[in-house]
């Protein structure tokens, strides 16, 4: 237990570090995909927070334990919600129908946890109700989507690095943050197992806990490389690139 939760403060700490740094970036300089990206990441270290709170400690299966829970599904969507507009503001900033899109995402998350909060499901571990399917897998599609996006540009923006056109370190920055998107899919994909074998079998499979902690855990590598990887990793992905394509 206490390794576990000293991997989720770790992950914690990067998410709110690397997320604040961006939007203390984007408020300076007015940049809006800085500034989406930003929170959405202090967010999702925020809503592991009330998680853990909820979940951990003097609070734990108490009434506050429910305000927690819900609070942490309330940062989950606001994460996604970001994320998903921080995609399309990068890789397709033109569309109106991604745009409507993630709109029409963004309401289904939202009423979905105002229903199951409303019957009295807060922690949202209700998976034989559809509610929790509504909130849950627009969440998923915007892992992939995002993983997608930048596995696409990725792959455009390698070819040019072949040629010396392209920094290969803001290549690696997009493959970096391609995987950051499968971790998360695996971990939030996992969880839904997780409640999901709880609200069948009656009991929570903390056996998958190790599995979302591994996950976990590379998301909040992936992010910290992504955006402020160590000059030696700078100087193994330029040094690499030479030796391939000098």
């Amino acid at each position: 237990m206490l390794l576990e939760l000293c991997i989720y403060a770790v992950v914690i700490v990067v998410n709110i570090a690397v997320g604040g740094r961006l939007l203390w970036k984007g408020r300076s300089n007015g940049a809006r995909p800085e500034l989406l990206l930003g929170a959405a990441l202090v967010l999702d270290g925020v809503e592991w927070v009330f998680w853990l709170l909820a979940m951990n400690g003097p609070l734990a299966d108490t009434p506050a334990a429910n305000l927690l829970g819900a609070a942490c599904r309330v940062g989950i969507i606001a994460h996604n919600v970001c994320l998903l507009l921080f995609t399309r503001l990068v890789f397709r900033p033109q569309s109106r129908a991604v745009l409507g899109a993630i709109l029409g995402l963004a309401a289904v998350m939202i009423s979905s946890f105002v229903i199951g909060v409303a019957l009295g499901d807060w922690l949202g571990y209700r998976s034989d109700r559809v509610w929790i399917w509504l909130e849950t897998v627009p969440q998923l599609l915007a892992y992939v989507w995002t993983s997608l996006e930048s596995t696409r540009h990725y792959g455009r923006l390698r070819k040019r690095v072949v040629h010396g056109l392209a920094d290969p370190v803001v290549a690696n920055r997009l493959l970096l943050w391609a995987l950051y998107g499968v971790t998360m899919f695996a971990t939030e994909f996992v969880y839904l197992v997780s409640i999901g074998v709880a609200t069948y079998a009656g009991e929570y499979p903390f056996l998958l806990d190790g599995i979302m902690i591994g996950f976990t855990s590379l998301s909040g590598v992936m992010i910290w490389m992504a955006f402020y990887p160590p000059r030696a990793y700078k100087r193994w992905i330029s040094a690499g690139t030479e030796v391939r394509f000098g």
